[in-house]
């Protein structure tokens, strides 16, 4: 069955759906029966101005009937998967000597914000003292889930092996707030 979907009150005066970006699509029954997950999908894809201020739509194809579907703009980086990188990180080997995770806070609804300390020897505080600080915080908002994602790659980076990783860590104490 085809769908239309027209999201109104839009207020910024340009959007990726007009240079080619597609919104992302989840069904429950695809991914039972072929395991595909989030995938980009849509045509007839417009973002354009009316009366007062923007409209986003889109026409969309369902596989299945009676399917229950999810659509998002970036792919979802839910605090679950949040806390899940956060463990693979601080248990890999580098992680374990380069980083320390620490408690910065706890939020409104009472949840542990994180605070990664990245440095070549988080150990060492008379060097340490001596470094310039870089602060990377990934999400302020729910619905930033992209900057989860720039975070995760940031965060590999950091604790990677790479040449340029190894100078950052040398120089300089990365101070991160992955959400």
């Amino acid at each position: 069955e085809t769908y239309k979907f027209n999201f109104v009150n839009m207020l910024k005066d340009d959007s990726l759906y007009n240079y080619g970006m597609m919104p992302l699509a989840y069904s429950v029954l695809l991914n039972d029966a072929e395991g595909k997950g989030w995938y980009r999908t849509g045509r007839d894809i417009c973002y354009y101005r009316n009366r007062r201020d923007y409209t986003f739509t889109f026409t969309f194809n369902a596989a299945y009937d009676m399917d229950m579907m999810f659509f998002a703009y970036c792919y979802p980086y839910t605090f679950s998967q949040c806390k899940i990188d956060l463990k693979e990180a601080e248990l890999s080997a580098n992680g374990q000597k380069y980083m320390v995770r620490k408690k910065l806070c706890r939020s409104l609804q009472g949840r542990k914000v994180d605070l990664l300390e990245i440095t070549d020897d988080p150990r060492d505080t008379a060097a340490n003292a001596k470094k310039r600080i870089v602060l990377l915080s990934a999400r302020c908002h729910p619905g930033e889930s992209n900057s989860s994602w720039m975070f995760k790659g940031a965060l590999n980076f950091l604790l990677s092996d790479d040449k340029e990783a190894v100078e950052l860590r040398r120089q300089f104490i990365f101070l991160c707030v992955p959400m």
